[in-house]
């Protein structure tokens, strides 16, 4: 489902984001789901590499999970316009 904000105030579009974010703000995304969203595994390992997201995997399992920061996830998100 695609969400319009055209007809929407700035002021409210950012009320809103801010409210997306802190909905968020103890959530964390697999590797996989955050690399989907911010453009491909490459992008994302750039973005934790310059700290930009916080990223853990608390095993050193070959296929341990990986737990990436969600808001930071989401301000990252790419553009699909």
């Amino acid at each position: 489902m695609r969400v319009s904000l055209d007809n929407v105030p700035l002021a409210t579009q950012s009320a809103m984001l801010q409210n997306i974010l802190l909905a968020f703000e103890n959530e964390t995304f697999s590797k996989e789901l955050a690399a989907h969203i911010v453009g491909g595994p490459g992008k994302l390992e750039s973005l934790i590499a310059a700290e930009k997201i916080e990223a853990s995997k608390p095993t050193n399992k070959q296929n341990g999970k990986w737990f990436v920061c969600a808001p930071q996830v989401l301000v990252h998100c790419k553009n699909r316009r």
